[in-house]
């Protein structure tokens, strides 16, 4: 069993004894661990097929990118309404519990508060000090992205290893970080209408520099678990991906060190540019 295959195995098991626990300690609901293809888009197809057959769960955990989409073509309760109707005695709980920001990040383009945000996901850069080391660089690692494709080209240069894996799971996100670190957007919402705007300037320069560092082979162009497990096994000095992945990561043997995601490009005039928005999402 290849690398990739034996840790969503770990990751099933450890699924099944969180459903297996909170059946345990709750005898008036049952879970129902049910597998979904393609992540949310898969999901998003069992909820289509539900919904027809009148199943719809009571629950359901969405992408931050389909909110348009499920308030668009399901029915759901709002959480304004779940709390009129189900907590009149704490009618301020969002309020009180979730910054105005966080909350926003469940709201739909027309500004319904669609549901509560679960959890949120931000990308950063781990880094592997002792590959850096050996690569003759700063063991804190870069800090805008020229200097991390300097130094993903030190280390393979210096070590044969891979310099950089930036996350490639069913999106763009990691990219997308990547571009709007440039003064980039992705879609412009304007008028009530969304345009797509990553090619744009910033978004081209943004991309033309991680099309470098994979056609230089300093960066790995494979699969999100086989990336993140490579970075795990010692074979790349340096992984963009999600906060989400820390427990994965810090649980490895080799010798990492988180760095926060503040990144950008610099122009010519060597000013930084910095985006508004930079890969946070809620699901």
């Amino acid at each position: 069993m290849n690398t990739t295959m034996s840790m969503l195995k770990v990751k099933e098991a450890k699924l099944l004894e969180l459903v297996e626990n909170f059946n345990k300690n709750n005898d008036h609901i049952e879970v129902v661990a049910t597998y979904n293809p393609d992540m949310y888009k898969g999901l998003m197809h069992n909820l289509q097929t539900k919904q027809a057959i009148g199943e719809s769960p009571v629950l359901v955990k969405v992408g931050w990118a389909f909110l348009d989409y499920f308030s668009n073509n399901f029915d759901y309760v709002s959480p304004a309404d779940s709390i009129e109707k189900f907590d009149k005695e704490d009618p301020n709980f969002l309020k009180d519990n979730f910054l105005e920001n966080i909350l926003d990040l469940a709201k739909n383009s027309k500004g319904d508060q669609v549901g509560i945000p679960y959890s949120l996901s931000t990308p950063v850069l781990y880094i592997n000090k002792d590959l850096l080391k050996e690569a003759g660089l700063d063991e804190n690692g870069p800090k805008t992205w020229q200097e991390v494709h300097e130094f993903a080209k030190a280390v393979k240069d210096k070590t044969g290893k891979y310099g950089l894996y930036i996350q490639e799971p069913a999106d763009f996100w990691g990219q997308q970080a990547l571009i709007e670190s440039n003064d980039a957007k992705m879609i412009i919402n304007e008028n009530n209408s969304s345009t797509a705007s990553f090619a744009s300037e910033g978004g081209i320069v943004a991309m033309k520099l991680y099309q470098g560092m994979v056609s230089d082979g300093s960066a790995l162009h494979i699969s999100w678990d086989e990336g993140v497990q490579s970075f795990v096994d010692g074979n790349i000095a340096m992984c963009y991906t999600t906060i989400a992945r820390r427990q994965q990561i810090q649980n490895g043997p080799q010798l990492m060190f988180l760095l926060l995601n503040h990144f950008y490009l610099k122009d010519k005039t060597e000013k930084f540019q910095r985006a508004d928005f930079f890969g946070n999402y809620c699901y």
